[in-house]
């Protein structure tokens, strides 16, 4: 996935979760420079999660209606998407880059 691809489904998924575009480009761009296979440490992916908190997160979603994606798979699109329902939902604080991202 190039970086312009990364781009719009960020933007995309952010405005599914009603969440500045702008942020979550911020987040994603500060925590892996828009690279699907970045790694660091045990964080990975466009939005470096951490599996524990990814796992956390993700069966909190599933509990959620306002989750639009049904079963909660692996990827870069998933990823993204689970990022934005949880900033969207309160939860960005767990992204170092959360505070310097905000407008």
């Amino acid at each position: 996935m190039t970086a312009a691809q990364v781009i719009i489904i960020v933007s995309l998924l952010a405005r599914m979760y009603s969440v500045d575009p702008a942020l979550m480009d911020c987040i994603v761009q500060r925590e892996s420079n828009y690279a699907t296979g970045a790694v660091n440490g045990v964080h990975v992916g466009l939005v470096q999660w951490n599996p524990d908190t990814r796992a956390w997160l993700a069966e909190k979603a599933a509990d959620d209606p306002a989750w639009l994606h049904g079963g909660i798979g692996e990827g870069p699109v998933q990823d993204v998407a689970l990022a934005a329902w949880a900033v969207g939902r309160g939860y960005g604080s767990h992204w170092s880059t959360y505070a310097i991202c905000q407008p």
